[in-house]
């Protein structure tokens, strides 16, 4: 029997690069205010719409 000597390497977790950072930040600081305006921006639209027909009869 040989005897095999095993290369083990200590196993490092890679770093996630900026880019994922950014984007986790972003989702965490500036998608919650960014769908409050959207929904904001269709609000308005909704009842611009509404008011336009309303006026129209």
């Amino acid at each position: 029997m040989t005897s095999e000597t095993i290369d083990r390497t200590a196993a490092v977790a890679p770093t996630p690069p900026a880019s994922e950072d950014y984007w986790a930040s972003y989702e965490r600081r500036v998608m919650p205010r960014e769908f409050l305006a959207l929904g904001a921006v269709g609000i308005t639209m909704s009842i611009g719409i509404a008011v336009a027909i309303a006026a129209f009869f």
